[in-house]
């Protein structure tokens, strides 16, 4: 999974998995410098 900016891409390993322990999302989230309110609104 990739997210471009205006500055830099950002790249983060995303398992393939029904279910991710708290845990493995906040680390994806962290990498992808994602926060939990901008991943909700695109739900």
């Amino acid at each position: 999974m990739q997210k471009k900016s205006e500055n830099e891409t950002i790249g983060c390993v995303v398992p393939i998995h029904r279910e991710l322990k708290l845990g493995t999302l906040n680390s994806i989230l962290k990498q992808a410098q994602v926060t939990v309110d901008e991943l909700i609104d695109q739900l």
